[in-house]
């Protein structure tokens, strides 16, 4: 066979071994072939893995770079804000602008009232509020001879001083009772409060009072069914002793010690 071999001619040295090969004759496979098949899909595969690690790595970069950027915008816009803010609390004030006359809360304490006596050069014809024969000076005319409680309708100039008094004097003694018996009703809510309050105190101390006892009941049980566990332990203990079926050397020595 050698000879054979041998003599047929043959150009391709690794044919001759694949042919010798019974390995490779057997199962047909190109095993360096397949070898180097699988080192390039594992380079290929690591090839891929590092690019993908890179490109990970390059995109956790831009996240962080655009994170600071973000925190650098969000620390301008609140510098930003804040002296915004300042300027307007210090240049921009309320009554310096031109709207504040409008808006301005006490607009109405300020105003002129509508009629300042008789002479009052805002008052025309169409105001309504100046008419001929109207005597404005004298309220006691209206009084009638009658009673002193009523007036004369075609005679009445409005109310005298001492009854415009006696109405203040009466809103000054409707609000003095009005903070007296919020006064009241304030002592009355914290006096209810301090009641309720050593009432809940109360209660939570008899709970823990209960929660004592029973605390002090359960350990004494405790003690008790302790105490008899081991009494009973040591009955048994001694029961056992007592009453075993023990045979001692005495019972097999008594035999023939007889004449019976």
């Amino acid at each position: 066979m050698g000879r054979l071999v041998a003599a047929v001619p043959n150009e391709d040295p690794e044919r001759l071994k694949r042919v010798l090969d019974a390995k490779w004759r057997t199962i047909g496979v190109d095993k360096e072939t397949l070898d180097r098949q699988a080192q390039e899909r594992r380079d290929a595969e690591q090839a891929a893995k590092d690019r993908d690690e890179a490109f990970a790595r390059l995109t956790q970069y831009f996240n962080d770079q655009l994170s600071l950027m973000q925190q650098e915008a969000d620390q301008v816009r609140a510098v930003y804000n804040h002296d915004t803010e300042a300027f307007r609390q210090q240049q921009q004030l309320k009554h310096t602008r031109r709207e504040w006359d409008i808006n301005r809360p006490d607009a109405k304490q300020l105003d002129m009232p509508s009629r300042v006596g008789d002479e009052d050069g805002r008052l025309g014809p169409a105001s309504l509020q100046k008419f001929d024969g109207e005597d404005l000076t004298d309220p006691n005319m209206a009084a009638s001879s009658l009673s002193a409680f009523r007036v004369r309708k075609d005679h009445y100039k409005g109310m005298t001083e001492t009854e415009k008094q006696a109405i203040l004097d009466a809103q000054l003694a409707q609000m003095e009772e009005k903070k007296a018996r919020r006064a009241q009703e304030a002592l009355e809510n914290m006096m209810y409060a301090r009641t309720q309050h050593d009432i809940q105190r109360a209660l939570q101390e008899q709970s823990q009072r209960v929660d004592d006892f029973r605390k002090a009941q359960m350990a004494r049980a405790t003690d008790i069914l302790k105490k008899q566990a081991d009494e009973k332990q040591n009955r048994d203990k001694h029961l056992s002793t007592l009453y075993r079926n023990a045979i001692a050397p005495e019972f097999f020595t008594q035999f023939g010690t007889s004449h019976r």
